[in-house]
């Protein structure tokens, strides 16, 4: 039995099962290091394999909450950020979300805009060094002005990146 608020792992079969968590106090955590001043809300990251950079993507409150986006590389217990790159610069980004193509090497990034052409978008970002540039932008909802959610995921075994949507009314 589950209690609420015990953490959970999905098994290959479908079900879930009560995680085992183990903290260990050896544990170094290492100095954290600023990847947007001015603020940055509705933050999604995802680790690339392929260039062993992660990438975060986020709504830039110091810039018109234009959606951005912002490549980190790790090395022992600190993170170094590059330049953040503009990936949509409508007004009011909200909902990124974004994962790695591990099939493709490549980031593959969704976005809801709640300004101008409404609705969910998405684009593939590619890594390079400490910089990430983004494909053409496609439009894959238009139902924005009524949309509150949606989650993103790649399915390695059927090479497709997966999305996932709420409308307000609770609909999916």
């Amino acid at each position: 039995a589950l209690a609420n608020g015990d953490m959970v792992s999905i098994n290959t079969n479908g079900t879930v099962s009560k995680a085992n968590v183990v903290i260990s106090s050896s544990t170094t955590i290492g100095t954290s290091a600023e990847f947007e001043p001015a603020g940055a809300h509705e933050i999604s990251c995802a680790y690339d394999s392929t260039n062993n950079r992660v990438v975060v993507t986020y709504m830039d409150q110091g810039d018109n909450y234009y959606g951005k986006a912002c490549v980190g590389t790790v090395s022992g217990t600190t993170i170094s950020w590059g330049t953040p790159v503009t990936f949509d610069s409508n007004q009011y980004i909200y909902y990124t979300n974004i994962t790695f193509d591990s099939n493709a090497g490549k980031m593959v990034l969704v976005w809801r805009r709640a300004s101008g052409s409404t609705g969910i978008y998405s684009a593939v970002g590619t890594v390079s060094g400490t910089s990430i540039s983004f494909g053409s932008t496609e439009q894959i909802s238009s139902d924005g002005a009524t949309l509150s959610s949606e989650s993103l995921t790649f399915d390695s075994n059927l090479n497709k990146a997966v999305v996932v949507m709420k409308k307000s009314n609770g609909d999916g």
